[in-house]
């Protein structure tokens, strides 16, 4: 499924194989524990010469979101309708339509020995075939194909980085994979490192961005003899010497721009409070291969602990940009009232229309009339408007 033994980040560097485990270089780890993905190795190595749309670069994007998805374990299953644009096909949606097996890629209890573990040796007993490193392969096909192109992503804001901007992850991360609060902060803000501080020390992971590539953060900690502090960086990219615990000066020296903040699988919604707005974006300068399409797709809100969702009032809206359409919005589905179920589809059965001009904004407001706070997984699905989706 993979690609030879290219390791690419906008750059092409050759590498050695190695085999498939998991990054241990004797340092402490951050929060996610050694369970970051490597950038080498074997789980990025299958060439299916057959079907070169079933390989995958797993370049550093990519591996950065399928970390996150991995230590989070969420989404429970992906379903959009994705894109290969590596080997120029762009023609032809490519459907994403997974239920991810997380014990099967980490053990079915955390901790393990992860020196000597190896996802290669866990089997599905129906498919002894499919082990765990199958399916972390399955995982960043995924991931890949939501936006198409190791370049596309980089290019969404022409005055960083002479051109390449980085924004793109943001949205990658909420409108594909159900991160409905995560945005995205310059490190020029002299409060943007108190709050990747702030969520590390809250057990939430950061993505860190620089003009050429993109890592994780997940950990923070304070020296108490010197008081020095320092930052984990989960980057396998150059073995080693790009992981593990640095000064937040050095990250800035090594070209540290953005970072993502506010990784978490679920929103908050505050007791009979005002609405809580989601706000989707798409478009090229959004997410890659999606301007002047024609898609459709549907909502899901879900009660992450497995409880009624109760009394919400849910609307969707759109706003689009191109003037020169005059596009008539289509109707949009709305929900008013008690929700029994954990789990809740909007709409109920069908799809709402998702009509991408040069850019469109989508936003899903959601009223909590319970009298306590909820706190909610919103997940969208997309797809191409002519494409089927069986039992959707």
């Amino acid at each position: 499924m993979h690609k030879g033994t290219r390791l690419i980040c906008l750059l092409v560097c050759l590498t050695t194989a190695i085999p498939a485990n998991w990054p241990v270089d004797g340092e402490d780890f951050g929060t996610m524990g050694c369970r970051f993905f490597q950038f080498q190795g074997e789980w990025e190595m299958t060439v299916n010469l057959a079907d070169k749309e079933q390989n995958t670069e797993a370049v550093c994007i990519t591996v950065a979101v399928a970390s996150i998805i991995n230590y989070y374990r969420w989404p429970a299953a992906s379903f959009f309708d994705g894109v290969n644009a590596i080997y120029g096909n762009i023609d032809t949606a490519v459907p994403i339509r997974y239920t991810w097996d997380f014990p099967l890629i980490n053990g079915p209890v955390r901790p393990l020995d992860c020196a000597d573990d190896d996802p290669a040796q866990r089997r599905l007993p129906h498919d002894t075939l499919h082990t765990g490193a199958e399916e972390i392969r399955r995982l960043i096909y995924a991931v890949e194909r939501a936006y198409g192109n190791i370049h596309d992503i980089f290019k969404t804001d022409k005055s960083q980085c002479g051109g390449e901007g980085l924004y793109g992850v943001e949205h990658l991360m909420r409108n594909r994979f159900g991160y409905p609060d995560c945005r995205t902060l310059p490190i020029a803000n002299p409060k943007t490192k108190n709050k990747v501080i702030k969520d590390l020390s809250a057990g939430k992971p950061v993505i860190a961005m620089k003009c050429d590539h993109v890592y994780v953060l997940d950990g923070f900690r304070v020296n108490r003899a010197t008081g020095e502090a320092s930052f984990h960086s989960c980057d396998y990219v150059m073995a080693d010497s790009s992981m593990g615990w640095f000064p937040w000066g050095k990250f800035k020296e090594e070209g540290l721009s953005h970072v993502v903040v506010d990784i978490i699988p679920s929103t908050t919604l505050r007791a009979q409070s005002p609405r809580k707005r989601i706000v989707y974006k798409w478009g090229d300068d959004y997410l890659p291969y999606t301007s002047n399409s024609e898609r459709k797709g549907f909502i899901e809100v879900i009660s992450p602990a497995g409880l009624p969702l109760g009394n919400l009032n849910i609307a969707l809206h759109q706003k689009h940009f191109d003037r020169l359409l005059k596009r008539v919005p289509p109707a949009l589905p709305q929900h008013s009232g008690w929700i029994a179920q954990d789990c809740l589809r909007i709409p109920t059965t069908g799809f709402f229309e998702l009509p991408i001009d040069s850019c469109m904004y989508m936003y899903v407001d959601i009223v909590n009339k319970n009298r306590y706070a909820r706190r909610v997984g919103v997940i969208f699905h997309d797809f191409e408007y002519e494409s089927t989706e069986s039992g959707f």
